[in-house]
Protein backbone atom coordinates (compact mmCIF):
# COMPACT_ATOMS: atom_id res chain seq x y z
CA UNK A 1 0.00 0.00 0.00
CA UNK A 2 2.92 2.31 0.77
CA UNK A 3 4.18 1.96 -2.81
CA UNK A 4 0.71 2.57 -4.22
CA UNK A 5 0.61 5.93 -2.40
CA UNK A 6 3.90 6.86 -4.08
CA UNK A 7 2.50 5.87 -7.46
CA UNK A 8 -0.60 8.01 -6.90
CA UNK A 9 1.57 10.97 -5.88
CA UNK A 10 3.72 10.52 -9.01
CA UNK A 11 0.55 10.33 -11.10
CA UNK A 12 -0.83 13.51 -9.55
CA UNK A 13 2.39 15.35 -10.42
CA UNK A 14 2.18 14.17 -14.02
CA UNK A 15 -1.46 15.15 -14.33
CA UNK A 16 -0.79 18.59 -12.88
CA UNK A 17 2.01 18.97 -15.44
CA UNK A 18 -0.52 18.35 -18.18
CA UNK A 19 -2.13 21.68 -17.36
CA UNK A 20 0.94 23.38 -18.86
CA UNK A 21 0.11 22.19 -22.37
CA UNK A 22 -1.35 24.74 -24.80
CA UNK A 23 -4.78 23.51 -25.86
CA UNK A 24 -4.54 25.26 -29.25
CA UNK A 25 -2.28 22.46 -30.47
CA UNK A 26 -4.75 19.79 -29.48
CA UNK A 27 -7.87 21.05 -31.25
CA UNK A 28 -7.58 18.23 -33.77
CA UNK A 29 -8.06 15.79 -30.89
CA UNK A 30 -11.33 17.33 -29.70
CA UNK A 31 -14.27 14.97 -29.46
CA UNK A 32 -17.95 15.64 -28.97
CA UNK A 33 -19.99 14.66 -25.91
CA UNK A 34 -21.30 11.51 -27.58
CA UNK A 35 -17.75 10.29 -28.13
CA UNK A 36 -16.81 11.05 -24.52
CA UNK A 37 -19.83 9.13 -23.26
CA UNK A 38 -18.53 6.08 -25.17
CA UNK A 39 -15.15 6.24 -23.43
CA UNK A 40 -14.10 3.39 -21.16
CA UNK A 41 -14.03 4.47 -17.49
CA UNK A 42 -11.81 1.47 -16.77
CA UNK A 43 -9.07 2.67 -19.12
CA UNK A 44 -6.82 4.95 -17.05
CA UNK A 45 -4.50 7.07 -19.22
CA UNK A 46 -1.38 8.82 -17.92
CA UNK A 47 0.62 11.51 -19.75
CA UNK A 48 4.30 10.98 -18.96
CA UNK A 49 6.33 14.18 -19.24
CA UNK A 50 10.06 14.34 -18.68
CA UNK A 51 13.60 14.51 -19.90
CA UNK A 52 16.22 11.83 -20.56
CA UNK A 53 15.31 9.48 -17.70
CA UNK A 54 11.65 9.54 -18.66
CA UNK A 55 12.65 9.12 -22.30
CA UNK A 56 14.51 5.96 -21.40
CA UNK A 57 18.25 5.62 -21.01
CA UNK A 58 18.50 2.27 -19.23
CA UNK A 59 19.39 -0.75 -21.32
CA UNK A 60 16.40 -2.94 -22.17
CA UNK A 61 16.99 -6.58 -21.28
CA UNK A 62 15.00 -9.60 -22.45
CA UNK A 63 13.36 -9.89 -19.02
CA UNK A 64 11.94 -6.37 -19.47
CA UNK A 65 10.10 -7.47 -22.62
CA UNK A 66 8.60 -10.59 -21.06
CA UNK A 67 5.34 -10.92 -19.16
CA UNK A 68 3.92 -7.49 -20.01
CA UNK A 69 0.16 -7.63 -19.36
CA UNK A 70 -2.12 -6.78 -22.27
CA UNK A 71 -3.85 -4.47 -19.75
CA UNK A 72 -0.76 -2.23 -19.79
CA UNK A 73 -0.99 -0.19 -23.01
CA UNK A 74 1.09 2.52 -24.64
CA UNK A 75 0.21 4.93 -27.41
CA UNK A 76 2.87 5.17 -30.11
CA UNK A 77 3.72 8.83 -30.72
CA UNK A 78 6.76 8.72 -33.00
CA UNK A 79 6.26 8.29 -36.76
CA UNK A 80 9.64 6.48 -36.93
CA UNK A 81 8.28 3.68 -34.74
CA UNK A 82 6.31 2.29 -37.66
CA UNK A 83 9.47 1.58 -39.65
CA UNK A 84 11.43 0.15 -36.71
CA UNK A 85 8.78 -1.43 -34.46
CA UNK A 86 5.67 -1.67 -36.63
CA UNK A 87 3.84 0.76 -34.32
CA UNK A 88 1.66 3.42 -35.92
CA UNK A 89 1.57 6.82 -34.19
CA UNK A 90 -1.75 7.38 -32.43
CA UNK A 91 -2.51 3.67 -31.98
CA UNK A 92 -2.48 1.66 -28.73
CA UNK A 93 -0.17 -1.33 -28.19
CA UNK A 94 0.81 -3.63 -25.34
CA UNK A 95 3.49 -1.67 -23.48
CA UNK A 96 6.55 -3.72 -24.38
CA UNK A 97 9.65 -1.50 -24.22
CA UNK A 98 10.79 0.80 -25.66
CA UNK A 99 7.82 3.01 -24.76
CA UNK A 100 9.03 6.45 -25.84
CA UNK A 101 10.58 5.92 -29.30
CA UNK A 102 12.26 3.04 -31.11
CA UNK A 103 15.78 4.25 -30.22
CA UNK A 104 15.21 4.84 -26.49
CA UNK A 105 15.64 2.54 -23.51
CA UNK A 106 13.82 1.43 -20.39
CA UNK A 107 11.91 4.15 -18.55
CA UNK A 108 10.47 4.50 -15.05
CA UNK A 109 7.06 4.17 -16.70
CA UNK A 110 7.77 0.58 -17.76
CA UNK A 111 7.46 -0.60 -14.19
CA UNK A 112 5.06 2.15 -13.08
CA UNK A 113 2.50 0.72 -15.51
CA UNK A 114 3.18 -2.88 -14.54
CA UNK A 115 2.75 -1.99 -10.88
CA UNK A 116 -0.48 -0.11 -11.55
CA UNK A 117 -1.88 -3.11 -13.45
CA UNK A 118 -0.83 -5.48 -10.66
CA UNK A 119 -2.46 -3.29 -7.99
CA UNK A 120 -5.79 -2.64 -9.74
CA UNK A 121 -8.71 -4.91 -10.51
CA UNK A 122 -8.63 -7.13 -13.59
CA UNK A 123 -11.09 -4.95 -15.50
CA UNK A 124 -8.82 -1.86 -15.37
CA UNK A 125 -6.40 -1.09 -18.21
CA UNK A 126 -3.53 1.37 -17.78
CA UNK A 127 -2.43 3.44 -20.77
CA UNK A 128 0.61 5.68 -21.04
CA UNK A 129 1.47 8.40 -23.53
CA UNK A 130 5.15 9.33 -23.44
CA UNK A 131 5.96 13.03 -23.89
CA UNK A 132 9.65 12.96 -23.05
CA UNK A 133 12.60 14.73 -24.63
CA UNK A 134 16.13 14.17 -23.41
CA UNK A 135 18.03 17.43 -23.04
CA UNK A 136 14.87 19.55 -22.89
CA UNK A 137 14.55 22.15 -20.18
CA UNK A 138 11.35 22.74 -18.25
CA UNK A 139 10.43 25.48 -20.75
CA UNK A 140 9.76 22.77 -23.33
CA UNK A 141 6.67 21.88 -21.30
CA UNK A 142 5.57 25.45 -20.51
CA UNK A 143 2.36 26.52 -22.23
CA UNK A 144 3.76 29.97 -23.03
CA UNK A 145 7.34 29.13 -24.00
CA UNK A 146 7.34 25.70 -25.62
CA UNK A 147 7.01 27.03 -29.19
CA UNK A 148 10.35 28.85 -28.84
CA UNK A 149 12.33 25.84 -27.66
CA UNK A 150 14.97 24.06 -29.69
CA UNK A 151 16.01 20.75 -28.17
CA UNK A 152 19.58 19.70 -28.80
CA UNK A 153 20.03 15.93 -29.06
CA UNK A 154 21.93 14.37 -26.20
CA UNK A 155 25.25 12.81 -27.04
CA UNK A 156 26.93 9.99 -25.25
CA UNK A 157 26.49 6.32 -24.71
CA UNK A 158 23.14 4.91 -23.62
CA UNK A 159 22.76 2.04 -21.22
Amino acid sequence: MKYLKHIYLFTLIILLSASCVDTEDYRRFQVDELEISKSDPNFHIYLCFGQSNMEGNAAIENVDKEGVSSRFRMMAVSPDDEEHLGRIAGEWYTAVPPLCRWDTGLTPIDYFGRTMVAETSDNVKVGVIMVAMGGAGIDAFDKENYKNITVKPMTGKKG
